[in-house]
């Protein structure tokens, strides 16, 4: 099939030019697909499918950002978002109910591109893509970590969040004259990515430093876990706080700083631009808006 797809030359050229400039790492596959790269038509649709609810801050956050980075493109397109709700533990009838709706109610829109917002969604095209829009390349935004099924799907492309945890960590032990700092790391789905963060804290440091790891941190639990150390002892927030114990849902990153600091004396760093003006210090941020 022929694509006409001066909107996509027009997005790989903008995510190209601002990947040389910003934190992010610039992944380009559409391999063996045949591309017609004409002048954009004017009235495309673009779908777009977040990974967390609506309501989320953040997700609203992202929401604005793509539409006001298509407005930027000059191009009059047609921007649909969807919201996949169920995160990491999206089940598989959730999941199979989500497509049969998807499918639904765009079964008579011609679709010109899909985009995914972080991994869920990630995941849930990855699996479904065969059956869901078949014939559609899909671009990928919000993925912290790159394997080699991204890698070889010639159908995707994307950008891959490059975040640096070192900076944030030291600068925090310098500012408060500590030579301990906690990093709270929720994030189970890629536990080997924050293991290697939190050992490169370790190696790139001139001086001894502890490094303390807390997970499953919920808001009533953070006094009992957190109140041993003393309130210059700096916390990063690598992952995010689960609202319970039992069933694992994150708190949205523009909150859960907001409720750390409300509880604990600490400082608090992050590297996630959704916390700033949250309950945070600073630290080496990663824009979400501007990736």
């Amino acid at each position: 099939m022929i694509y006409s797809n001066g909107l996509l030359q027009e997005i790989v050229t903008t995510f190209y030019r601002y990947a040389l400039r910003s934190g992010v790492i610039f992944v380009y596959s559409f391999l063996g697909l045949n591309f017609n790269l004409g002048k954009a038509d004017a009235g495309e649709n673009i779908l777009v499918i977040h990974s967390y609810n609506e309501e989320l801050p953040a997700t609203q956050e992202l929401q604005l950002a793509i539409d006001q980075g298509f407005m930027e493109l000059g191009s009059e397109n047609n921007i649909y978002h969807e919201f996949l709700n169920g995160g990491y533990d999206l089940e598989a009838q959730q999941e199979q109910k989500f497509i049969e709706y998807i499918s639904r109610k765009y079964r008579r829109s011609s679709i010109d591109l899909l985009m995914v917002v972080e991994e869920p969604s990630l995941g849930l095209i990855l699996r479904q893509h065969r059956r869901f829009f078949a014939e559609l390349p899909v671009v990928f935004v919000g993925i912290e970590t790159v394997n080699q099924e991204i890698l070889d799907t010639p159908w995707l492309t994307g950008i891959i969040e490059d975040h640096s945890l070192i900076e944030t960590a030291l600068e925090a032990t310098r500012q408060n004259w500590s030579n301990t700092v906690v990093v709270i790391d929720n994030q189970q789905e890629d536990e080997e990515k924050s293991l290697n963060q939190i050992r490169s804290i370790e190696s790139n440091s001139e001086q001894f430093l502890q490094i303390d790891t807390v997970n499953n941190l919920t808001p009533e639990t953070v006094e009992e876990r957190l109140s041993k150390y003393p309130q210059t002892v700096p916390i990063v927030m690598l992952g995010q706080l689960y609202q319970t114990q039992s069933h694992k849902e994150l708190i949205d990153p523009s909150l859960d700083a907001q409720i750390l600091s409300n509880l604990v004396p600490n400082p608090i760093y992050t590297d996630n631009s959704a916390r700033l003006g949250n309950g945070v210090v600073g630290g080496k941020i990663f824009d979400t808006n501007y990736q």
